[in-house]
């Protein structure tokens, strides 16, 4: 969650008996204007922020949002902060965590908690159908990206017109967001609630990171809980996935 965008529309939902949180989490080093760096003036700034903003005394957990360049070589070698949980992109059209990273938070006792359990909303909907909305103007054609057509027009779009990290969509992709389509039609869900679901199915997932944008995405995301896929659907899924280039600092 993000100090400056985030904490404010969910403080209505704070009041005492309206949720059961067992662990409330917090990111920092968001990019913006004196607010993407992980120095310990920042990181007290953005927990301060926070807690003020959720109306909490304390939370417990502060996730960094991305790697930090900038963080002294000494602090990284000698691993003063040990690793608790990964934060990465994963979902069912991009799984390429699974071959290495997986398998060492598992190792190590590490939890994974992913951003993008929708792909961006391309998991949301019918690929077929992105056209019909600014957010989605060409998603169809691109994971995490408008490509030719009309993507400028979006300020969130402006210069990944060739994909998000050089990535597009694949024929596999569209495979997979038609087999989201299929089940949730089956179930009379929506697709979010069934990647989200997918997402949750997973051994190594001990929470996925979600935007809500509106109360009927956190309505899905509420039904994926006790929404459970079954592993027949889960293999309908999975075998249709073909590997990716890496996605991320390398």
């Amino acid at each position: 969650m993000s100090a400056m965008h985030q904490a404010s529309p969910l403080q209505d939902f704070m009041e005492p008996g309206m949720v059961d949180i067992e662990v409330m989490a917090v990111g920092v080093n968001f990019k913006g204007c004196c607010h993407d760096n992980l120095s310990r003036k920042h990181i007290f700034e953005s927990i301060d922020a926070s807690l003020k903003r959720l109306d909490l005394p304390y939370v417990d957990l502060l996730q960094i949002h991305r790697f930090d360049p900038r963080t002294p070589h000494t602090a990284r070698i000698h691993g003063w902060t040990e690793f608790i949980s990964m934060q990465n992109l994963h979902n069912a059209i991009y799984r390429e965590e699974e071959r290495e990273m997986y398998p060492a938070c598992a190792k190590f006792g590490m939890g994974g908690i992913p951003w993008s359990p929708i792909a961006m909303g391309f998991l949301a909907r019918p690929w077929r159908d992105f056209s019909t909305t600014t957010r989605g103007e060409g998603q169809g054609q691109g994971f995490l990206a408008r490509p030719w057509r009309d993507f400028s027009t979006t300020t969130r779009g402006e210069g990944q017109g060739q994909g998000f990290l050089g990535q597009s969509t694949t024929e596999a992709d569209k495979n997979v967001n038609e087999q989201v389509e299929k089940i949730a039609k089956q179930h009379g869900v929506s697709m979010a609630t069934v990647a989200i679901a997918w997402s949750l199915s997973k051994s190594f997932i001990t929470a996925p990171i979600l935007g809500m944008s509106k109360k009927e995405r956190v309505n899905e995301a509420v039904r994926a809980i006790s929404f459970e896929l079954t592993p027949e659907e889960l293999k309908r899924i999975d075998e249709l996935y073909e590997p990716k280039k890496v996605i991320g600092h390398q």
